[in-house]
């Protein structure tokens, strides 16, 4: 959901939905002889695209053999807040998933514009940050099953454009 606040685009509200399938691209295969002593001779290169089947895994979200699926979303708030979670999943791996929300200095400044508050056309202060500079915290962790639940990150970013 768009919309123009004073001389700027503003998005309200917005909701984004991502899978993205990975294949390892190579296969085990202990019959065949080592050259050498290389342990690599074990391995062979797929080709092409490899397992991946765009529909199981992308629409329906499947894994199978060596394919990973990683799956996310995030929601939008005013371009103020962002809260998002995503997870990873593999055949014979434990599966990571995380939650986390983000904050945006401009978000805050365009939020108080649309209740008059702060003037965004005018040149100073605010119509600087929502044109040329942004603060952002962000925060995530994992959660779930995982060795690594409760493990978090933290980011704080000045944005200069």
């Amino acid at each position: 959901l768009r919309t123009h606040l004073q001389s700027h685009e503003w998005a309200v509200f917005s909701f984004t939905w991502a899978r993205q399938a990975e294949d390892l691209l190579y296969t085990y295969n202990p019959d065949i002889p080592p050259l050498w002593t290389s342990s690599y001779a074990h391995f062979i290169y797929k080709t092409g695209i490899g397992d991946l089947k765009p529909f199981q895994n992308l629409i329906l979200g499947r894994t199978y053999s060596q394919i990973g699926l990683r799956t996310g979303w995030q929601l939008q708030a005013g371009e103020l807040l962002y809260i998002r979670g995503g997870r990873y999943r593999a055949i014979g791996f434990v599966g990571n998933s995380s939650i986390g929300f983000g904050l945006r200095l401009d978000g805050l400044v365009k939020i108080l514009a649309a209740y008059d508050l702060v003037d965004i056309d005018r040149p100073g202060i605010y119509s600087f940050i929502v044109d040329h500079l942004d603060l952002q915290y962000d925060y995530s962790e994992y959660t779930g099953d995982s060795y690594a639940t409760g493990t978090n990150f933290q980011s704080l970013n000045l944005v200069v454009r």
